[in-house]
């Protein structure tokens, strides 16, 4: 499952120039595989301690 999300997702709202999308997976061990080609171009992987079952990847600052 792959959503728009965040503020450009919202018709009117004013919005950054940045793209937030959000991709549901049955199981985390499936983001693996994907960690370091998405690395390889300039994502960083980030996983929240206080939710160890979330993690997302983001570009730039």
């Amino acid at each position: 499952m792959i959503e728009h999300i965040g503020s450009t997702s919202v018709a009117g709202l004013g919005a950054k120039p940045i793209l937030d999308i959000m991709v549901g997976v049955s199981d985390l061990e499936e983001v693996n595989q994907f960690i370091i080609p998405l690395e390889k171009m300039g994502y960083e992987h980030v996983v929240h301690m206080e939710f160890p079952n979330r993690g997302f990847f983001r570009k730039g600052v």
